[in-house]
């Protein structure tokens, strides 16, 4: 995925040391001046692991970040911001700690319940959803030098909204008119209008498969 980078002009919050739970492994992205950092969503002690976190690290960090999915971790020397995100640099110290959360909270944040389009457009930005729906609409792969991504419009009985797949997740909707059920997106929120996009623990279940056949079936025999 690539963008713009980590913001850089809100106001800074400079802590000494604090422990963040990752909720997946990072992803790796490029900003626009072609610089590799990572990415993912934390729960951390400053907001007592109830609430997620964006976290920003360098290239430096993102190998050892991704062998500590579901890990609790010290991070000395970092900036979180007024808005919660969280940047560690090249300086930045990482430690193991044996302190981890209860799996069913982390699960809470990772995997939430399906909630309909209406009730996902009141959400912060960043928030986790999941969400079920007819998928009326799929782009073609819109590809770059350092990203891919597929955009899909997903339709429930409360409304529309635009998905983006990102990376080796674009595979996971193919087709149009299937109903699926998408969980772990994280919510999007640019010039007042929603989307979603995939996240590294994204999971796509396609309900179709699951409907039953049910009434009277008319069949012949051609038994000799």
């Amino acid at each position: 995925m690539a963008d713009a980078g980590p913001p850089h002009k809100k106001p800074k919050m400079i802590a000494p040391q604090q422990k963040v739970v990752l909720m997946e492994t990072p992803d790796q992205r490029t900003s626009a001046n072609g610089t590799k950092y990572g990415a993912c969503t934390v729960l951390c002690t400053t907001t007592q692991y109830n609430q997620l976190h964006e976290m920003f690290c360098t290239e430096k960090h993102i190998q050892k970040l991704s062998q500590c999915e579901k890990k609790a971790i010290f991070i000395k020397g970092y900036t979180q911001r007024q808005d919660g995100t969280i940047s560690i640099n090249d300086a930045t110290k990482i430690m193991d700690t044996t302190h981890n959360l209860n799996m069913d909270h982390i699960r809470k944040f990772q995997c939430p319940s399906i909630e309909e389009v209406a009730v996902i457009k009141t959400k912060q930005r960043n928030d986790r959803v999941s969400v079920r729906g007819k998928i009326e609409k799929t782009s073609a792969v819109i590809e770059t030098a350092s990203s891919k991504r597929k955009i899909v419009t997903l339709e429930d009985n409360s409304g529309q909204i635009e998905i983006k797949l990102w990376g080796n997740k674009i595979d996971l909707i193919k087709d149009q008119g299937t109903t699926v059920s998408l969980k772990g997106l994280r919510v999007d929120i640019y010039n007042g209008r929603y989307s979603l996009n995939s996240t590294p623990s994204t999971t796509i279940e396609i309900n179709d498969a699951n409907q039953e056949i049910s009434g009277e079936v008319e069949a012949a025999c051609f038994d000799e």
